[in-house]
């Protein structure tokens, strides 16, 4: 059976390379899917140190799991899942750490304007992710970005549906509230 048929002829020969723990494959790989994984860890981690962090510990698992992974067919889509899943125990284990986040001071509501969205770079887009609190923005990544439902998105997290439903709606209230007062200081 074909194994990482999503992969050109050099990158399954640095995949073959990991699997046999050649520090040289290892290095090519890490090179040439840097930008993917730190890319994706930026819309989860709070800061571009804790981003690195995940992009560290992501690839160490990479290398660590590859040599057992059989009929890998679609290495791009194990590799985002596994640097998310990294993301995710990041997440938890700084949760462990800090206070809880309170319910109160509730954003109020405001009339949905998706459209808004369309108009920023990624890197604004990013910026504004990083002014939302932490599971407020892990829940608008995994499921605007990721396309995991509220109920596998709760599993994940280990709050109810109906918690990542409200983070959700409060990310999106929140991101129209600074999108709106950065057009307001850039007129």
């Amino acid at each position: 059976m074909e194994v990482y048929n999503d992969c050109s002829v050099q990158e399954r020969q640095w995949l073959d390379g990991c699997r046999h723990k050649d520090p040289r494959a290892q290095e090519k790989l890490f090179k040439h899917f840097y930008g993917l994984v730190t890319g994706i860890c930026l819309r989860y981690a709070p800061s571009r140190h804790q981003a690195q962090e995940i992009v560290n510990d992501s690839f160490l698992k990479v290398f660590e799991r590859i040599p057992h992974e059989e009929n890998l067919l679609n290495f791009r889509c194990w590799l985002r899942r596994l640097v998310v899943n990294t993301a995710l125990d990041h997440y938890r284990k700084e949760k462990r750490y800090s206070l809880a986040e309170s319910l109160d001071n509730l954003d109020e509501h405001l009339p949905a304007n998706d459209a808004i969205f369309d108009q920023l770079s990624a890197e604004e887009l990013l910026r504004l992710l990083n002014q939302l609190p932490n599971q407020h923005r892990l829940v608008f990544n995994l499921y605007e970005i990721e396309g995991y439902s509220h109920d596998e998105i709760g599993t994940m997290m280990g709050i109810p549906a109906g918690s990542s439903r409200m983070y959700l709606s409060r990310a999106k209230n929140r991101l129209r509230k600074l999108v709106q007062s950065d057009d307001l200081r850039t007129r």
